[in-house]
């Protein structure tokens, strides 16, 4: 093979990887845009679209939200659950918080219980949703306790 047609090779390849990444971005943008406007299934719809290229949390935790705000709380569970089993948790830990919501909307109060308290030991210093996180594991206790022992 030539130098020549290396290097179209070389070049034709570039091309391809920048113009898909582009696309991918595109629709990352697009997906945003639908968000903002408060249209999480198209929004969902869009970011999954750019994932083939992006399997950064951002876009991870940008499905889930995306997933829970239009009430898709068994997939939401998903991209949040692959968050916390993840670094990527020390950069988004309300994903954690989240999980325990999706889960006790689902009707797992006991799964809701152990994402909350973790999340306490791994966000601390979130005042304002530690109370709110304190709340929720009340409500899981006395969901727990009520299914154990009904009146």
């Amino acid at each position: 093979m030539t130098r020549n047609a290396t290097r179209n090779i070389l070049l034709t390849l570039l091309l391809l990887i920048t113009s898909a990444a582009w696309g991918q971005s595109a629709f990352q943008n697009e997906g945003d845009e639908a968000f903002e406007a408060g249209l999480y299934k198209q929004a969902l719809d869009l970011y999954k679209q750019a994932e083939p290229l992006d399997h950064s949390p951002l876009l991870t935790f940008k499905k889930g939200e995306a997933c829970r705000l239009s009430n898709g709380y068994a997939e939401a569970i998903t991209y949040y659950k692959t968050l916390a089993e993840s670094a990527a948790i020390a950069e988004f830990p309300q994903s954690l918080f989240y999980l325990g919501m999706m889960h006790k909307c689902n009707g797992s109060p006991d799964s809701a219980l152990f994402y909350f308290k973790r999340y306490l030991v791994v966000n601390p210093k979130d005042s304002l949703r530690e109370a709110r996180t304190q709340q929720e594991i009340a409500a899981c206790q006395w969901i727990m306790d009520s299914t154990r022992h009904p009146s």
